[in-house]
This record gives C-alpha cells, structure tokens and sequence, in this order.
C-alpha cells in the first residue's frame, strides 16, 4: 500500500475501503505499508471487515501499542552494540516476527546474528530500485543454515520461554540465546569475531569467524559460517549503438556536431549508470535522496543527425528499435538527443512525452534505459512521483525496463538517427 499515491488514477472510494475491496478480490495474506511505520486509522478494520487477521507489515520501528494489530514489522537499520541486543517488539510480544534489512549494505552479518540471536527473519533485498546489491557466499550460507532451524521450531521460538543471551563464551565474543518448553532446549549461538574453539556456557563448540550454531539440549545439530565474504560485484555493461551511416542528411532530419557534455539526473535510489548510489549507508532521506547529480558524458562517437520530430508513442524499447530499423535508421543515444535539444534543431513545440534512446545497459539481471525530453503529464502530490512535466535538455530518466509489452506508453515516444560521414 502507497500511501503517497495520490495523484494518479484514484479509485472511486477512499484508500481504506479501496485496499479491502483488493484484499478481498486477491484472498490475500497480507498488506506492506510502504514508507509508514504503521496502519492509519481505519485501514485495519476495513480489512477486517472483508478477511479478517490478515498480516499488516510497515517499514520502520513499530509503536509498541501497535504490535496488537500488526503482525510483522521491519527492522530496518536498527543499530547494535557488540553483542547483539534484544529486539523490543520481539520481546514484548514474542509472535511478532520482524525482518532485519539494511538495504545498502555489503556485509549482512550483524544482521544475520541479531536475527538468529532473537529468533525473528531477514529482509534479502538484492536489487534495490534496480542497483545490485548481491549478498556474499558466507552471508548466503549463513541464512541457508539458518532457516530450516528457524522453520523446524517456529512453535518453541514463538511461545517458548526465551532467554536472551543466556551464554557467553569468556571472553563475550559467542554469545547464545535459548528457548524451551520443559520438553525441548534450543540454543542459537552466534560467533561475533575470530574463529573459536571452546565453552559457551555448559556447551562445547568450534565456530568459524562470524559462525553461527544451533543445539538442542547438548546437541549440536548445525554449524556454520566462514566462506567468502567479498561483494559478488556485477558489471553494468552498455548496449553498442549499431551504426547506420548514410552520404547525405535525410529529409526531416538535421546534422548535429558531436561534443563533450553533463547529464544531469535525480539520484533518488536508482543511481545513474549502474553503479550503486549509496554503499554502507543508513537510509537516506530527503532531500539529499531528491538531489540532483551531474554526470559528465563524452563526445558521441561521430557526426550524426536526428529526425526534427517524434515519430510515434505507445512502442517499448524494442519496438521503437525494430521501426527505426525498418526505415533505414537507429535511435539517438541518450547523448545524441541532448545536443540535437541543446542545438535546437529538435521540435518541442508540439505535446511533450518522453522520448526512447539507444542506451540500454545491463547487469545479467537488471535493464535499463534512458529517457529524455520530459513530458506534458505530471503526477503531483508526492517527491516519490518520478519527475514530470517537460525537462531541461541535459535532464535524464532512468526507466527499469520491463518486459511483456508493459513499458509501452502513450507518455514515450522517439526520435530517428543517422551516422554521418
């Protein structure tokens, strides 16, 4: 549920009578609360009214009078302290799952250790808004060994009596927690340093750097940890332009020099060019995730020209790229269709839309290209909305690329060019 979508189709209704009617259509489970930390009041119990229970999981630091009525929230970058502390709304009310995430990070240890330690889940979020942010292979293993531990005792963990930190190794760098139920004792020890070898309490274990271990009772029933904990980087790699050169300019088409120049972007959390904007980071919050960044961009790679007008909307990259190909040209790089703006050989006169470039870049799982030009349309009401209405030259859109025809618009269309010699 976004609550900041107010300014494009509304639904005849309000928000809360809209979501039950859609929880009833969809029989669904649960509702995420986008960018709030809790429900409006209302929204739960026009959800009630159509299918009652259902999960409701917001984004941030639950209220603790919530908790009633919430099952589930996230624990997004919660600090910690070098043993991992106790998870409060987890400790108020031990069914209320949380979901540790801190989106922008590479090393998700901290995390993975305060969830085993409170018995709560992860939040694995490795695209980000289309910016890769893989997990390593001990991370990985580290939630793999986790979670059949955490299935296989979702009972115990959620209404056996838990002891936070009930052991420690000498030297406090293992720490356990424990649960029972007077048949069953399950310990989850977490290893926040070097390689161990020793006691952690009556327990006797060997953990590898950042390990983790479960026992039932004296049992050891799982180990695990060590690996390699390096960033699985993955390059972002740009589609080459074909080359269609022709001896003359055609018909409704001008010559434009090529030169070095600056794109400008929003950075929101998309970054530019692939690469992640923030690394490591806390969230960020506007108005610095609303700022503007300059890219400098190099000289196009020839002399070219592009078609004064657009040609048509309602096509997705590929299509625009097959019609070009059909009459004997390309589209403009991102590049290309600022100089022809910025030489005001283009006509903007008509109604604005947003037009296609020959940009696109991928990373083996993410695509993207750029859109240029800006358009008549604007959402209004929210920073979230991607920016609207028509757009200074230098102004670039990253747009996600979907498939199934679903980056068609009638807000998209683009221009034709033309290698010269």
């Amino acid at each position: 549920y976004n609550p900041w979508d107010v300014g494009t189709r509304r639904e005849a209704v309000d928000d809360e009578a809209a979501l039950g009617e859609l929880v009833r259509e969809l029989g669904a489970d649960g509702v995420f609360l986008d960018t709030m930390k809790e429900a409006r009041p209302g929204l739960r119990a026009a959800v009630d009214a159509v299918r009652p229970g259902i999960a409701f999981e917001g984004e941030s630091t639950l209220a603790l009078e919530r908790i009633c009525d919430h099952h589930l929230s996230w624990a997004q970058w919660f600090s910690d302290s070098a043993v991992p502390g106790v998870l409060r709304a987890r400790w108020l009310e031990q069914r209320h799952m949380l979901h540790h995430t801190r989106r922008w990070n590479r090393d998700h240890a901290e995390e993975l250790h305060s969830a085993w330690l409170n018995g709560v889940g992860m939040l694995v979020w490795e695209n980000v808004f289309g910016a890769w942010v893989g997990w390593s292979e001990r991370d990985k293993a580290l939630l793999r060994a986790m979670l059949p531990i955490q299935r296989r005792y979702a009972e115990l963990l959620a209404t056996g009596e838990w002891t936070p930190l009930a052991a420690a190794s000498p030297d406090a760098r293992v720490v356990a927690s424990r649960w029972a139920d007077g048949e069953t004792t399950l310990w989850a020890l977490a290893n926040r340093g070097a390689a161990y070898s020793g006691s952690v309490g009556d327990l006797e274990v060997e953990l590898p750097a950042q390990g983790i271990a479960a026992f039932v009772g004296s049992e050891q029933i799982m180990v695990a940890g060590g690996g390699d904990a390096s960033f699985p980087a993955r390059e972002t790699v740009r589609l080459p332009a074909p080359v269609v050169r022709v001896e003359t300019v055609p018909d409704g088409f001008a010559a434009v020099e090529p030169r070095p120049l600056t794109a400008v972007f929003r950075r929101r959390e998309t970054g530019t060019y692939g690469e992640a904007p923030y690394v490591g980071e806390w969230k960020p919050l506007p108005p610095r995730l609303h700022d503007f960044v300059e890219v400098e961009r190099p000289a196009p790679r020839g002399r070219f020209a592009l078609s004064v007008r657009d040609v048509k909307t309602g096509h997705d990259l590929a299509e625009a790229r097959a019609y070009a190909s059909s009459v004997g040209a390309r589209l403009p790089t991102e590049d290309e269709w600022q100089l022809g703006a910025e030489a005001g050989v283009l006509d903007l006169s008509g109604p604005r839309v947003w037009n296609w470039t020959e940009s696109e870049h991928t990373d083996g799982r993410t695509r993207f290209a750029i859109l240029k030009g800006g358009s008549d349309w604007k959402a209004e009401g929210s920073d979230w909305y991607v920016d609207g209405g028509p757009q200074d030259p230098s102004y670039s859109l990253k747009l996600l690329l979907l498939g199934g025809g679903l980056a068609r618009s009638p807000q998209i269309s683009f221009r034709l060019a033309v290698d010269l010699p």
